[in-house]
């Protein structure tokens, strides 16, 4: 009597027991123990500032997580203590990413996909944007020349949920490469004859991305004034009627407000005669 009745047990939970695999396997794409987002960058590490051909970076998928959309991030610049390397200004956000994560399985659309499918993906290259000068020469003028980019990605999934991540890139200084301002002069050359009062303009290019603290400048070792200067990559274009004939030597040096130099220098011709039109 105790193993017939034992029997019936067994083929009525038969047909439970079907039904809980198949429900299962209908909605067995979620990833086990959480969306474990595997982050790849290329390079793996980065030289400051040269970055020729850009940082790209792909998602690799677990094995039965759902399809979604990477949606945006945030990265925050630390450096070798993991701190910020900037007191106020080393964190950004990246928002409108939308990549596409794919599914962690090789299950065609709408179709049951059984647990045996299940196999990591890894979605298409994301290009991230160059590390701000800011920053680079931040890094520049640490003790190590070394930090981190740690970025907290975001991601919405097909089931309605919402994902996030942390990964971090790793960050080298080049030291031979100078942030010292760069200054260049528009419409005026070395050996260029001029008319007198000729107009140019001296142009101060700043790579490490800081404002400029002051512009000087003397014309045949005379000081002359320049208006006053606060931007970054500007173009000041002035006339000098001090000089109304002969040789003449301009000097320009630029400071800027991390006490980062650089200094240019242009000799020209004064003359109503060889001017060039």
């Amino acid at each position: 009597m105790a193993r017939s009745r034992l029997r019936r047990l067994r083929r009525r939970a038969l047909p439970v027991a079907a039904l809980l695999a198949a429900l299962l396997a209908l909605g067995g794409c979620s990833a086990p123990g959480g969306y474990d987002v595997r982050t790849q960058f290329d390079p793996a590490v980065v030289t400051l500032p040269a970055q020729d051909d850009g940082v790209t970076v792909t998602f690799t998928v677990p094995a039965g997580a759902k399809a979604g959309y990477v949606t945006g991030y945030e990265v925050t610049y630390l450096d070798a203590t993991g701190e910020p390397v900037l007191e106020e200004g080393s964190t950004f956000e990246g928002s409108s990413v939308a990549l596409r994560l794919p599914a962690g399985n090789d299950c065609e659309p709408f179709t049951v996909c059984p647990p045996s499918s299940y196999v990591p993906k890894t979605s298409d290259p994301l290009t991230l944007p160059k590390v701000p000068n800011v920053i680079s020469a931040a890094y520049a003028v640490t003790e190590t020349g070394r930090g981190t980019a740690r970025y907290t990605w975001t991601a919405e999934l097909d089931d309605g949920r919402s994902a996030s991540w942390t990964s971090s890139l790793q960050l080298l200084v080049d030291f031979e490469v100078s942030y010292d301002p760069v200054v260049s002069f528009v419409s005026l050359t070395d050996a260029q004859a001029v008319m007198p009062n000729h107009a140019f303009g001296v142009r101060i290019d700043l790579p490490a991305g800081r404002p400029l603290e002051q512009v000087e400048a003397a014309l045949n070792g005379v000081p002359v004034v320049l208006p006053s200067v606060t931007a970054t990559d500007v173009v000041l274009n002035t006339t000098f009627p001090g000089v109304t004939a002969g040789m003449a030597k301009l000097v320009v040096t630029a400071t800027d407000v991390d006490e980062r130099v650089g200094t240019g220098s242009v000799e020209f011709t004064v003359s109503t005669v060889d001017a060039l039109p």
